[in-house]
């Protein structure tokens, strides 16, 4: 008894429909369709050859009920499938309809081309004489068709015919391509019409509803703070495309037009600064310097003139140069190195949950994704007010009061001073009178345009450095200007010169006031995965103004800005 059970368990399983199973069954009845077959009559037989499993009709008829409740058009009835086959089954997905196509084209092809066969003599009802017929195989019962005109005795038709036959059929056969998928294209078009029908019944009930409740305060306030909350996330998703699209362009960063503009102003306003802390035109004095201060009093005198703290005095006198001027080279140096050159902002320095969050992208994605990833990150963080307002801010009034400290010995102490006790009403409402700012006062903005000019940086695939031009060096236009002075000036006069027979003596540079701005080209991000080291090349770089030897010795740099420079006459 328990054997008679398990067999009976066995083959009731195998012949469980499965997937395959009943796209041969919706291809076996679209084909009949097409082809006029009887399909209930051959079913049973065609699976049993397809799928190796027998099924009843019983079961192929609950299995067709089935599939047109699951998957028909609402607007078919469940007749429809025997007709139109799996044309009303609208849910079917389009990889089990090319699936079915597919199994059509076999069907096809194995009826063709038609093999040519003598009527035999005990046929039932034998074709008129001077015919012979022509059987087409297949899984369905042979059907023949008469051809006129040709003798019941011959044995075999002409080539020719026969060729022709063969073509004739091939045409059928993509004919009948043709027609399929036509039909599975209208039933594709039929999908999408009903899915459209949907959205717009959809939204007409919710024009409905609006109208319904036009008068709803709240429910337009909601609806309002849904439509701005949609279209930020428009927005950001736009930027993110545009972004990206920079980054393999390498269109992130600034251009060397704007950094430039960028430029001009910073070191308009390191002159405007030094012009407020009074005393223009005195003579550089021997200056005391507290012993803390000395190490980087002196590397600003190195970065700006390359001289040390005391020769200062008597360089000065030589050259004829004014304490502003000075002034304005020691300010232009520590803008470089405090800003510029410095590893901004320091709390995405390294050993951070930042570097974690790269090495699992590096990990997952690649160097190519944990670098636009990367970018793009950092764009969103420079744009934030908060960064401005905040850390830029903060960071620039720091570096502000450092260059304060760093100024004091050069300053004479009795400047008068805006907020002095001893500065009366009369004082300022003389002519001759000029209110003087305190350093730490005047450079904070300074400070903030060069700090907000380096995180912008950041975005750029390149590394920076700053040049400054030491006294003695040969003025050379392509790569400095004249304090005061523009390039076509500087080649009007040198062309005047020329003509009058002035000699051209080769000018030499004085003092660096500001310093000139090179950029090197970084190598392109490589594709797949890698190491860590590789990673650190492709992140952003805070020291994006600090040169390896390895670039710097086989990269030519490109000239961004020009140095400002005060030259011998």
């Amino acid at each position: 008894m328990t054997k008679s059970k398990k067999r009976n368990s066995v083959a009731r399983n195998a012949n469980l429909w499965d997937p395959r199973d009943r796209i041969h069954l919706l291809a076996w009845l679209d084909y009949c369709i097409r082809r006029g077959i009887n399909f209930e009559a051959s079913v049973v037989d065609h699976l049993q050859a397809t799928t190796g499993k027998t099924f009843s009709w019983k079961q192929v008829k609950s299995k067709l009920n089935s599939t047109w409740k699951n998957w028909g058009h609402e607007d078919s009835k469940l007749s429809d499938i025997y007709s139109r086959g799996s044309s009303c089954l609208k849910s079917l997905l389009d990889k089990e309809r090319e699936e079915i196509a597919e199994v059509i084209g076999h069907l096809e092809q194995s009826s063709a081309p038609y093999r040519l066969r003598n009527t035999p003599s005990h046929a039932a009802a034998s074709p008129p004489p001077m015919a012979s017929v022509i059987t087409i195989p297949g899984p369905a019962p042979n059907i023949s068709v008469p051809v006129r005109g040709i003798s019941e005795s011959q044995d075999q038709l002409p080539v020719e015919l026969e060729r022709d036959l063969g073509e004739k059929a091939k045409q059928l056969v993509e004919k009948d391509s043709k027609i399929m998928a036509q039909e599975n294209r209208i039933l594709s078009l039929e999908t999408r019409l009903s899915s459209l029908s949907k959205d717009h019944d959809e939204l007409q009930h919710c024009i409905r509803a609006t109208g319904a409740h036009e008068r709803d305060p709240d429910l337009l306030r909601k609806l309002q703070y849904e439509n701005s909350i949609l279209q930020q996330r428009l927005v950001v998703s736009q930027n993110i495309q545009k972004d990206t699209a920079s980054i393999e362009g390498d269109d992130l960063g600034l251009t060397d037009a704007e950094i430039r503009r960028d430029l001009d102003v910073i070191e308009r306003r390191i002159a405007e600064a030094c012009s407020s802390l009074g005393n223009w035109e005195s003579p550089v004095m021997d200056i005391q310097v507290q012993p803390e201060q000395f190490p980087y009093v002196e590397s600003l005198l190195q970065k700006a003139c390359g001289l040390k703290i005391h020769q200062l005095r008597q360089f000065s006198l030589d050259m004829d140069i004014q304490k502003l001027q000075l002034l304005q080279s020691i300010a232009a140096a520590s803008v470089c190195i405090s800003a510029f050159e410095s590893g901004f902002p320091e709390f995405l320095a390294k050993d951070s949950l930042l570097d974690k969050y790269r090495e699992l992208i590096l990990t997952q994605g690649g160097i190519v994704a944990l670098r636009n990833l990367d970018l793009l990150a950092h764009k969103s963080l420079i744009s934030e007010h908060y960064f401005d307002l905040d850390i830029i801010m903060s960071k620039s009034k720091e570096l502000a009061s450092l260059l304060s400290n760093t100024l004091a010995p050069f300053l004479t102490p009795s400047s008068p001073v805006i907020g002095d006790s001893e500065v009366t009403d009369e004082d300022v409402l003389e002519p001759d009178f000029f209110a003087v700012v305190p350093a730490a006062e005047s450079f904070p903005e300074v400070f903030a345009r060069a700090l907000r000019l380096k995180s912008k940086l950041f975005l750029s695939q390149k590394r920076y450095q700053f040049i400054f031009p030491q006294p003695g060096d040969e003025f050379s236009p392509e790569t400095m200007k004249e304090n005061g002075q523009s390039y076509d000036e500087y080649v009007e006069r040198d062309k005047r010169n020329r003509v009058h027979g002035v000699p051209n003596n080769r000018q030499r540079v004085i003092l660096c006031l500001f310093p000139s701005l090179y950029s090197y080209s970084l190598p392109a991000a490589g594709e797949g995965r890698a190491t860590k080291t590789d990673a650190e090349d492709v992140v952003v770089n805070y020291q994006n103004f600090s040169l390896d030897s390895a670039l710097s010795s086989t990269q030519q740099p490109s000239l961004v800005a020009k140095a400002i420079v005060l030259i011998s006459k």
